[in-house]
């Protein structure tokens, strides 16, 4: 979601709004459906991007890329995922299977501004997804690569 149709942002990505519950990242069912949209070439590389690192799904997505012998880039927290526990079965976490990781520095729980009532605001994983995407002339290289891979950039399920 951070990259997809941004200026400066990566393509082909896909962001199928169909699955974009916020609770769905904890299922790992949903990883073979994200997978089957993507219609990856063997030399493709997937770019995974989660905070935690931890969740059912990412985790999922990470393991049946790996096993096709994909290699995965990780968008994370090193800081956030030393703190938490795998929502997977087999307990990984998403820098564990990753070829690169790249820590975003991002605050454990997400939410950098505390409220002067309580909880917080401003998620890091936003910010910093943000400026690592997002770079003078982007519209146009965007478009360049859209014309490239044409079909191939699905911004919803087929």
């Amino acid at each position: 979601m951070e990259i997809a149709g941004r200026a400066g942002g990566l393509v082909p990505t896909n962001a199928p709004s169909e699955i974009l519950d916020p609770t769905v990242e904890r299922d790992p069912g949903v990883a073979q459906r994200v997978l089957d949209l993507a219609d990856p070439n063997p030399d493709d590389l997937f770019i995974i991007a989660s905070q935690s690192g931890g969740n059912g799904s990412v985790v999922e997505l990470a393991q049946l890329v790996a096993g096709r012998g994909q290699r995965i880039i990780a968008v994370m927290s090193v800081d956030h995922t030393r703190q938490i526990r795998s929502r997977h079965p087999s307990g990984r976490r998403l820098f564990e299977i990753a070829d690169v990781v790249i820590d975003n520095c991002g605050v454990f729980g997400d939410a950098a501004l505390p409220l002067p009532a309580g909880g917080a605001i401003a998620a890091t994983s936003s910010l910093t997804g943000v400026l690592m995407t997002n770079v003078p002339g982007g519209d146009e290289h965007d478009e360049a690569l859209l014309q490239r891979y044409g079909p191939r950039v699905r911004r919803s399920e087929p």
